[in-house]
Order: C-alpha cells, then sequence, then structure tokens
C-alpha cells in the first residue's frame, strides 16, 4: 500500500511514467493498456508473467490505468515501470579545423559535451593519446593544442557515457610557419642590344626564395609574359621580335607569401648598318730600348674604332697578354723584367665584326756596361813659347858660338 505522493516519487525514479497493466482472473484472457479512472488505494503487484530484468514494480501510482476491456470485472492492475537499455550515444559539437603560427600560444579546442548518463573521455593526436581518461559532465570541454610542430595535425576526441555508447569528433590542426616577409632574390643583366631581324636573343635571370611562387614581365608597360610558376635557378625571357628603338622590359617575381621583387632591362635594337670592314687603327712606337732591370718602362699606344673590342699581346710569338677589353683611346703595355736581349712584340687589336690590326714594337734590353764611353789618354802636346825676332837671332847667334867651341 502507498500513498499518492510515494507513487509519484515511484513515478519520477522510473523515469518512463507508470503503466498499468490489468487482466482477468482468468489465465486466458487477453492483456490490454488504456488510460483510466483513479485505482488509487488498492494492491498493486507484478504478477509472475511479467517478471523479468527490464520491469520493475511500484505499489502506487497518480494516474492509473484500466484495461482495454472494460468487460473484465474481475481483474488484477498492476503498476509497471520499464527500464529500457540506454542506446542514445552522446552529443559532442565542435570545431572541424583549427589553424594558428608556430609559438603562438594560449590555442585550444572547445567541445560541447551532453548526453543523460554523462561519463568518460579522452584524446588523441596524430593517432597517439594526447589527454588520458577523466570525466566530463554536460557542458563544455576544452582542450589546449599549443607547442605542436609545423604542419598538419589531427585531433579525435572520444566521449563515452556511463552505458558505455561512444562519440568521437576529429579537428585538423595546422599550425603555420612564421610569417615570411623576405623579398625574393633575382638578378640579371640592366641592358641588351641586338640588331633588327636578329634571332636568338634572350635575357637570363637567376630566382631564390624559400616560398617561389609566380612570375610576369611587362614591355614598354603593357603585358609582356602572362603569369607562369617559377623555381630556384634560371629563367630565361625570349626578346625576339623587337622593333628598332629602345625598349624596357620589368620582370616581377612574387613567394607564396606575395612579397615581390622586380628587375628592369633596358633593351636597344639597332638598324640593320652597311658591314664594317674596317681595320682598327693603331699607332705607337716601333723601337724601345731599356737597359735591363730598370722599371716603368711602359708603351702607349692609341687604338680606335667604331666597335672596339679586344686587344692581345704577343712577346716573341707567345701570349703576354689575353683578351683585354679596350675602348677608343690609349692602351699602356708594361715591359719591365726582360732579361737581356732583342725581343718581338706585337699587338693585335680587334673590333666587334673580329677585324684586326697588328702593330710590331722591336724592344732592346742592354747591359749596363754596354752602355758606358770608355775613358782615352790624349798626347801631350809641347808648349810652344813664342819670341821676337831679335830674341831668335840672339839665341841662333849663341848657338853657333858654342857649336864652334
Amino acid at each position: 500500500m502507498g500513498n499518492d505522493d510515494d507513487s509519484a516519487n515511484a513515478a519520477d525514479d522510473c523515469g518512463n511514467g507508470l503503466t498499468v497493466i490489468c487482466q482477468e482472473n482468468s489465465a486466458s484472457a487477453p492483456w490490454g493498456w488504456d488510460q483510466g479512472s483513479d485505482y488509487s488505494g488498492q494492491i498493486w503487484y507484478e504478477p509472475a508473467e511479467l517478471g523479468n530484468n527490464h520491469f520493475t514494480f511500484s505499489d502506487t501510482f497518480d494516474s492509473p490505468t484500466t484495461c482495454a476491456s472494460s468487460l473484465y470485472t474481475n481483474r488484477t492492475v498492476i503498476n509497471m515501470c520499464l527500464l529500457s537499455a540506454d542506446t542514445t550515444i552522446p552529443d559532442v559539437s565542435g570545431p572541424s579545423t583549427y589553424q594558428y603560427t608556430v609559438g603562438d600560444t594560449g590555442n585550444s579546442l572547445s567541445f560541447t559535451l551532453g548526453d543523460t548518463h554523462p561519463g568518460l573521455y579522452n584524446t588523441t593526436m596524430d593517432g597517439v593519446l594526447y589527454n588520458s581518461t577523466k570525466s566530463w559532465t554536460n557542458g563544455s570541454v576544452s582542450i589546449a593544442i599549443d607547442n605542436l610542430g609545423v604542419g598538419s595535425h589531427t585531433l579525435i576526441i572520444y566521449v563515452y557515457d556511463s552505458e558505455n555508447n561512444t562519440q568521437s569528433k576529429s579537428v585538423s590542426i595546422d599550425v603555420l610557419q612564421l610569417p615570411d616577409t623576405t623579398l625574393p632574390d633575382i638578378s640579371g643583366p640592366s641592358t641588351y642590344q641586338y640588331t633588327v631581324g636578329n634571332t636568338g636573343n634572350s635575357l637570363s635571370f637567376t630566382l631564390g626564395d624559400k616560398n617561389p611562387g609566380v612570375y610576369n614581365t611587362t614591355m614598354n608597360g603593357g603585358l609582356y609574359n602572362s603569369t607562369k610558376t617559377w623555381t630556384n635557378g634560371s629563367l630565361s625571357i625570349n626578346v625576339d621580335g623587337l622593333g628598332v628603338g629602345i625598349h624596357t622590359l620589368i620582370i616581377y617575381i612574387y613567394d607564396l607569401e606575395g612579397n615581390q621583387q622586380s628587375h628592369t632591362v633596358n633593351i636597344e635594337v639597332l638598324p640593320i648598318l652597311e658591314p664594317d670592314t674596317a681595320s682598327p687603327d693603331i699607332t705607337g712606337p716601333t723601337n724601345y730600348q731599356y737597359i735591363v732591370d730598370e722599371t716603368e718602362n711602359i708603351l702607349v699606344l692609341t687604338i680606335g674604332d667604331i666597335n672596339p673590342n679586344v686587344y692581345d699581346v704577343l712577346l716573341d710569338g707567345k701570349i703576354y697578354l689575353n683578351d683585354i677589353a679596350w675602348i677608343n683611346g690609349t692602351i699602356s703595355i708594361t715591359i719591365d723584367g726582360l732579361g737581356i736581349g732583342t725581343y718581338i712584340l706585337e699587338v693585335v687589336v680587334y673590333d666587334m665584326e673580329s677585324n684586326f690590326v697588328k702593330h710590331t714594337i722591336s724592344i732592346t734590353v742592354e747591359d749596363i756596361e754596354m752602355t758606358s764611353t770608355p775613358t782615352t789618354t790624349s798626347p801631350v802636346t809641347p808648349t810652344t813659347i813664342p819670341i821676337s825676332a831679335s830674341e831668335t837671332s840672339t839665341i841662333s847667334s849663341t848657338t853657333g858660338m858654342q857649336s864652334s867651341v
């Protein structure tokens, strides 16, 4: 027996409300369910036919039911409560992706968990246990994810209720490098020249960056090469087909972070001219002489041409200087350090059209003794003393007298 208050508590404990089952005294009568009149105050019990683990007996109730068939007058009314097994998986919600820069702190993932029977949770990071098992209650759970390395990571949270129903949630975490603010490297020519109609003209650039991206070029302010990707190393841009005149090519290179660098080349396209068949002009000494071991012996020559190029110097047929660039004006060639003897020095001057001229200089290096003037002894000239005629006569006379003695 019980009262209405007790029956209310029994219903609350049950969690699924009250179910009243009635049957006729006859064992062959059917079972039935229906809402009906208040049967409080009667004795309720669980018949043996319903004995199993999924039901529990309550002796009082607030809102009993009657049998579906009102024809049964002799009946037993049973207050039953169904305790069904919990098969509902927990609720879990949270982000699917997360991103931060390496070294940043305060990074965490927040999840909202819910279930009628909260239990435990744990997490893995890239397949390895990250947070060991802990209990949870309905509400939010925060997981710190600082100090991950650069790259992509996967965190999975596993949520269990007390009936061992499981739910999981996966989050992709992207840890970025520190911001790249370094401009790409670029080197290449500043000027270029060719004759109109010539082909095979290209500009070569060397590019470098830790995060190569794309490049494009402009010619005289208009797009010349559309955007293309680049890698570290050399890049060649063809510049054939330009008209006579001065043109400006600018190459713009970008890395993956949007850092940009540019390089400008001035291109001169020349008109077709008459072939240059004139040899360069050259003037200078044809002989030179110095004493062995003397220094600062320099040959100065004047050379000129409309297309200067290089010159070579040969000493007795062997290379003395090779491929020396020149411009119109003078060149100086030092010839110190030669031994005693005679040498033939040849200066061969070339222009851009391979016209050349040769100038020969004979060089003599002498010993210091060969250049000294020998000292000679001059004969002594007798001294003549002038005398007068009278003196001469006197002397002669005296002499004659002496001779007669």
